[in-house]
């Protein structure tokens, strides 16, 4: 007595059987729900299957375009994120010199301070 199976269990196994094998490289694609319409009863479980784990040449060229579209979005991404760091960075360097200017100018400024206190006493020892 043959076992009927069902597509989606036909479909797991011709997955393993492509996954399972070490030597074969796999593309990885993003899963779609697919909806069937009036399944001819009369296909062979195995046409079925193997029709779906196999993309075709026109799916496998809309993959390709959506990869390339995705890259250059991504390059786009990568041009924009450099340019900000190139802008941070500036900005970071910017900031750097006017607090060793500002740290100069406050020692200066004590330097000066001390000076005027010790002339101010000096001259109230003086009276």
């Amino acid at each position: 007595m043959v076992k009927k199976q069902s597509i989606s269990d036909l479909i797991q196994e011709e997955a393993q059987k492509l996954t399972s094998t070490e030597d074969e490289s796999a593309i990885e694609v993003k899963a779609e729900k697919v909806v069937e319409e009036d399944e001819d009863t009369s296909q062979t479980p195995e046409s079925t299957s193997t029709r779906r784990t196999n993309p075709t040449k026109a799916d496998l060229e809309v993959i390709i375009k959506e990869l390339k579209e995705t890259l250059e979005q991504s390059q786009k991404k990568e041009k924009t994120f450099q340019k900000k760091i190139a802008d941070l960075q500036a900005t970071l360097s910017e900031q750097q010199k006017s607090a060793e200017r500002m740290t100069k100018e406050l020692n200066e400024t004590k330097k000066t301070a001390l000076q005027l206190a010790e002339a101010n006493s000096k001259l109230i020892e003086e009276q």
